[in-house]
């Protein structure tokens, strides 16, 4: 009986509304009531611990398959090291099931919509990412207004805004990935409602004023355009319709993105300006990835293979840059993973979702059609963003968008125009 009903549940557009747009609302909850009222309510953990729990026997399917199985052999792994590490290293149990948790929503969103995704319409599940992007992208705006807002930095120096959202770099990779979800439906349905949504959530890119925000944007947008220039259409219509698509983007943004991007360029002080320079990007984690290194390279044979956990790297972390505070993350998603969970169970985890990568590769090298293209911009640009920004692989606000990626490269949903449909 337990089983139908999550079934049921698992096939439900419904579902699928309480992952992504109730997402937006609850984040903007607990992050008013954090910065506004100084008030700490456990509404995301509870949120997104109750879609964990529903979530969850996906693990016991019966189906096999290379991904539920390698993410059975993940937990397995850390099932085994939890106790080790809190018995050899002290390690602080709270601090570990935080930490694991994120990468395992991450994980099980994967495998429902490899599994279940099937039952969703392909267009459809595309405008929802989008949408889901232009509601931020919408907050994002209205805030940069009206200046109710989270600041990315500070409210004196540097530029950015976050609206009700806590984390920025989290919200700067999401954004990206949605950003190639709206240009994907912009090939696939070229509407003008979905231009002017391709270029709000551009826009709120760079609202954040993060580098994954705004370098991710502007990447995208000239592998865009570079796929434009050399791709060319079977169907003399679709060759029209796609020139017309471009000059109406380019029009749109002569007309309305160079005031907005001028403004923003104007309101940028030394600080901001100096995270762009060639040295503001290198030293960017320089010191908390010397410090995770210097860590691990006191590993022992334990260590080696799964670590001594993430509330043990943080802690060596925090001390060896001389950190107010007791745990520091490195913010650096390599040495965040192996450092916490060691060259075994830490290089699982990253090979899993670099395999992403290869496969979307491999499909774009097959097809050659701009689905394929963007699919493997999103991979990349999120492994990217894992190494040198971090909060990817346990960013549990990417991690829906993320998943829908992997389902529509694994199971060739954009083979041909045919496949997608939002009936």
């Amino acid at each position: 009986m337990a089983q139908y009903w999550l079934v049921k549940i698992y096939k439900s557009k419904t579902f699928l509304y309480i992952l992504l747009p109730l997402s937006i609302f609850i984040d903007c909850v607990n992050g008013y009531t954090q910065s506004f009222l100084n008030i700490h309510l456990p509404i995301g953990s509870i949120y997104r611990s109750v879609i964990l729990l529903i979530l969850l026997p996906l693990l016991f399917m019966r189906k096999g398959g290379y991904l539920l199985n390698i993410c059975r052999l993940i937990t397995f792994l850390y099932i085994i090291a939890l106790p080790l590490w809190g018995i050899f290293y002290n390690a602080h149990i709270i601090t570990e099931l935080d930490a694991f948790t994120r990468i395992l929503y991450f994980l099980l969103l994967i495998i429902f919509f490899n599994y279940y995704g099937q039952y969703f319409p392909t267009l459809w599940i595309i405008k929802l990412t989008c949408n889901y992007g232009l509601c931020i992208a919408g907050l994002l705006i209205f805030s940069f207004v009206t200046g109710i807002t989270n600041y990315s930095y500070g409210e004196d120096y540097g530029f950015g805004v976050k609206s009700f959202f806590m984390a920025g770099n989290d919200l700067g990779l999401t954004m990206i990935l949605s950003l190639i979800f709206n240009g994907l439906a912009c090939f696939y349905s070229s509407t003008l409602f979905s231009l002017l949504r391709l270029v709000c959530v551009a826009i709120g890119c760079f609202l954040i004023g993060s580098r994954v925000g705004m370098i991710g944007c502007i990447s995208f947008v000239l592998f865009d355009l570079f796929y434009y220039f050399i791709h060319r259409s079977h169907s003399r219509k679709d060759q029209i319709k796609k020139l017309l698509l471009f000059m109406l983007l380019i029009i749109t943004f002569f007309w309305k993105g160079i005031t907005v991007v001028s403004n923003i360029y104007n309101s940028f002080d030394a600080y901001t300006l100096e995270k762009f320079t060639i040295e503001g990007m290198a030293n960017a984690r320089t010191v908390l990835t010397n410090a995770a290194v210097e860590h691990m390279e006191r590993f022992d044979c334990i260590g080696l293979l799964i670590g001594h956990g993430a509330s043990t790297l943080y802690q060596d972390v925090a001390h060896n840059v001389g950190a107010d505070t007791t745990q520091r993350a490195v913010e650096a998603d390599y040495y965040d993973i192996i450092g916490s969970y060691g060259y075994l169970l830490g290089g699982i985890i990253i090979l899993f979702f670099v395999s992403f990568l290869i496969i979307a590769y491999k499909r774009f090298l097959k097809n050659k059609g701009f689905g394929y293209m963007s699919l493997f911009l999103l991979f990349l640009f999120f492994i990217i963003a894992s190494l040198f920004a971090g909060h990817a692989i346990k960013n549990v606000m990417a991690a829906s968008l993320y998943a829908i990626g992997t389902y529509l490269v694994i199971h060739n949903k954009l083979d041909s125009h045919e496949n997608i449909t939002d009936k």
